[in-house]
């Protein structure tokens, strides 16, 4: 489970994460993958969505899919980005998507995104991109 000050500060029952996807499945699977980390989740079917959540909820990380109805991932990330709120403009992202690794790199780095994972998502994989993005190594099993 991760741990930190700031996150107990906020979250006092663990680190919350907001995961956006159209798709319901990958919700599904990226909510128990999270849950497995000892991370909590609250999901969100589009970026409009998303970026509602995230305003509301302040998480500690953020998951998004690139490619979605109403606002893309791309369009949550710079919104979140240029939010006046340093406490959400630097909230750790991760990116899963199935668009490919060249396209993916290339919008992390423009961006700001922490992480990428391809789809179909793999759990070392997911692990390996949370710990990058949260930038926390211990704690997590």
């Amino acid at each position: 489970m991760l741990s930190s000050p700031q996150i107990s500060a906020r979250h006092s029952s663990g680190p919350v994460a907001v995961v956006v996807d159209d798709n319901r499945v990958t919700r599904r699977l990226i909510r128990t993958l999270l849950h497995r980390l000892g991370i909590r989740s609250v999901t969100a079917p589009d970026g409009q969505a998303g970026l509602q959540t995230v305003q509301r909820i302040q998480p500690d990380l953020i998951v998004t899919d690139l490619e979605m109805p109403n606002m893309t991932g791309e369009e949550l990330v710079q919104a979140v980005r240029c939010n006046v709120d340093p406490r959400i403009a630097n909230l750790p992202i991760v990116v899963c998507s199935s668009c490919s690794e060249t396209f993916v790199a290339s919008a992390i780095g423009s961006l700001r995104t922490d992480a990428f994972v391809p789809k179909p998502i793999g759990n070392d994989d997911f692990r390996t991109a949370v710990h990058q993005a949260m930038n926390q190594d211990k704690g997590l099993e």
